[in-house]
């Protein structure tokens, strides 16, 4: 939808002429006072056809609906940001960072300062694994998105859920949960119940723990959601949903 937006602007349009001066198809001068067309710029708005709502865009160049204003371009930056702009990983670690997307085997390293066993860098979004030393975690980076993990021996903690529903509403999640040390898993649902909703587990480097949960789902007009995250930490949260019974 957003990349629909932005082809929007620049001429996919039931005019089939860019709104932005200098870019994109059979684009027309705005309205600016003093400074001349300005390459990147954006008019206030569109035009209707008196009491119509329907997009119009006259040929004349008047203020009222082709005077150049800088909060359009603010918003096509931001949106721009949102679709293509890097993400940010951060976190603690006690070796150098290896951030490798499965899906293009691309590699990226952040170095971690020793005083602060702290590491920053930025990647392209994308499926990841994200490792030092014995520690991993799998993240999917979003354009723009920020993310913290900590990968220090005993902190680290990964897991997947999975999970299968009964007609009866009967829910069955699993999670398979890897890394170092001990750590708590929490569930949390609505519309549905479950019993021992928060595990304690002690993990060890390689080796796969798998907990599962039982419930059952409410009668409701709405959709049943659970939420499952490790050591109260809700940006790890891995998410699972029904449908309404």
């Amino acid at each position: 939808m957003s990349q629909q937006q932005l082809e929007w602007v620049v001429g996919r349009n039931p005019f089939a002429q860019s709104t932005m001066w200098g870019e994109g198809y059979d684009y027309a001068p705005l309205y600016t006072a003093m400074s001349g067309d300005i390459v990147g710029s954006l008019p206030v708005g569109i035009q209707t056809h008196g009491d119509a709502d329907v997009p119009y865009w006259p040929a004349e160049n008047c203020h009222n609906w082709k005077e150049v204003w800088v909060f359009q371009v603010a918003r096509w930056f931001g949106l721009m940001r949102d679709m293509t702009g890097p993400a940010l990983i951060e976190g603690q670690a006690e070796y150098a960072v290896e951030l490798r997307e499965t899906r293009s085997g691309r590699i990226s390293h952040a170095q971690v300062n020793g005083s602060s066993s702290r590491f920053r860098a930025f990647v392209p979004e994308g499926n990841y694994v994200v490792s030092s030393g014995a520690q991993r975690r799998n993240l999917t980076m979003l354009p723009g998105g920020s993310y913290s993990v900590d990968l220090r021996p005993g902190r680290a903690v990964d897991f997947t859920l999975s999970q299968q529903a009964a007609a009866d509403g009967t829910v069955t999640l699993s999670a398979k949960v890897e890394g170092n040390g001990a750590h708590t898993i929490t569930l949390r649902a609505d519309g549905a119940e479950f019993a021992n909703a928060e595990r304690r587990v002690e993990l060890k480097s390689g080796a796969l723990q798998t907990l599962t949960w039982t419930g059952k789902a409410q009668p409701s007009k709405v959709p049943w959601v659970v939420v499952v995250y490790p050591d109260g930490d809700l940006s790890q949260r891995k998410e699972a949903s029904g449908p309404a019974r």
